[in-house]
């Protein structure tokens, strides 16, 4: 136990760098929408550190963040939104890769999922989740918008076992519990590595967004913002977008 706050504690003093000169950073305060420990809330700001990093990489994210009195208090670096960031703790950003059987998953349609798949109660089966994730970066490739990725020893186990001569069956990524695409995904992969097709009408901001909650991981406990600066400029767009 103490070892394990030794680690947190030095996560939280690694992230925690000099203001910008001549330039202002921001704060906003948050509070748990539910019960949270201080060390959820502290795992909280490094995984809003992780999505601000992708969708905002000409910063540097977050300046640092604190617990305080059980709220969450972050410090954005200058050209990010404090808008932006407000509406991301408010989602848990939970992404799975789940089979969708024989069936084409329509997009927008609300899903249960867990480890197996019961088709009578409607529950599909996860394939992968974000922790089974190395690596995770969004691109246009021939045009099409793509997810490269690297997975991890036990997810590519996992990927290799469920694809093993198996045809005609839909992988759906599901955000949130709602499936936002139904992408191809070749396999079998070259050293635990390859490619997420996305399909149908879907933005390069969209797959960066999904690439962002591949990498962070979702929120232990989803957050609001109890102060919002007046007179603060939103910044310049971040490169994600908020489904």
């Amino acid at each position: 136990m103490i070892a394990a706050l030794a680690v947190l504690a030095a996560i939280w003093a690694g992230h925690r760098a000099p203001p910008l000169t001549g330039q202002e950073s921001v704060a906003l305060l948050f509070e748990p929408d539910g019960p949270a420990s201080w060390r959820e809330l502290l795992l909280s700001g490094a995984v809003l550190q992780g999505r601000a990093r992708i969708c905002y990489p000409h910063t540097r994210g977050l300046e640092g963040w604190q617990v305080q009195d059980g709220r969450l208090e972050v410090r954005l670096s200058p050209g990010v939104s404090p808008l932006w960031v407000a509406r991301e703790a408010m989602r848990p950003g939970v992404i799975k890769l789940v089979e969708g059987g024989t069936e084409f998953l329509p997009i927008g349609k609300r899903v249960q999922t867990g480890a197996i798949a019961q088709p009578d109660l409607g529950i599909y089966e996860t394939i992968l989740e974000s922790h089974h994730f190395v690596m995770a970066e969004a691109s246009l490739h021939s045009g099409r918008p793509v997810i490269a990725f690297r997975l991890t020893p036990q997810g590519d186990a996992r990927l290799a076992a469920h694809t093993y001569g198996q045809t005609g069956y839909y992988l759906c990524l599901v955000v949130d519990g709602t499936v936002v695409n139904c992408p191809i995904l070749r396999t079998p992969l070259v050293e635990r590595q390859g490619l997420i097709e996305l399909r149908g009408h879907v933005t390069l901001a969209q797959a960066r967004t999904w690439a962002a909650l591949l990498r962070s991981g979702p929120l232990p406990v989803t957050l609001r913002a109890v102060t919002m600066p007046s007179g603060v400029a939103v910044g310049p767009d971040s490169l994600c977008t908020l489904e």
